[in-house]
């Protein structure tokens, strides 16, 4: 399925959306070079597929936060002008912090690529925690395979995160919207 953001534009569609029941989502992605474009700021991270734990917003600091910005696990996403690929990592919010855990799994444009975002029971120091969770990350991308394993996180029933073009601007206060038109071929395999 080829998913697509317009100019100007945040959400990619067709629309990813429903309750997350599943511990473990998977897809094939390839990159074009629709991706190729000036990143406004090192730290600008799209989002690729992921879940919430939660489906209601929460007060954080005085202020309301949808469920996904306060515990909830997604692929990141970002092209890498300098190298001419894509960059993937796991891209968290644990009690309302943001976390980006493994900067730098590379992926070349037009080369196909797995993505396994997964949970596991929690274990610390060596006793199953009640309710938490690990975040896993797994990328296999020609005869490259790169795993990663972060974070607890309270289980519980969400809901899917779609994807959608990079992230927020705390200086100007506004998100970044899609420079041109921006497509790219996902396919849910789990």
């Amino acid at each position: 399925m080829i998913r697509t953001v317009k100019k100007g534009y945040r959400r990619f569609s067709p629309l990813i959306v429903g309750l997350n029941f599943s511990d473990i989502a998977v897809y094939k992605c390839i990159f074009n070079e629709s991706w190729r474009y000036e990143p406004n700021k090192e730290d600008d991270w799209g989002k690729l597929f992921g879940w919430s734990f939660g489906l209601l917003p929460v007060k954080v600091d005085g202020k309301w936060v949808p469920a996904h910005q306060y515990n909830s696990i997604r692929v990141g996403i970002r092209y890498i002008p300098v190298l001419d690929c894509m960059e993937l990592c796991l891209y968290t919010y644990s009690k309302g912090v943001r976390l980006v855990f493994e900067k730098g799994i590379y992926v070349p444009l037009h080369m196909e690529v797995t993505i396994e975002l997964n949970t596991s029971p929690a274990v610390y120091p060596g006793v199953q925690q009640n309710n938490l969770v690990q975040a896993n990350l797994k990328v296999i991308c020609s005869n490259l395979t790169r795993d990663i394993h972060a974070g607890l996180f309270e289980d519980g029933i969400g809901y899917l995160t779609g994807t959608y073009f990079g992230g927020h601007d705390a200086e100007l206060d506004m998100d970044t919207p899609a420079p041109h038109d921006i497509s790219f071929e996902m396919i849910k395999i789990v």
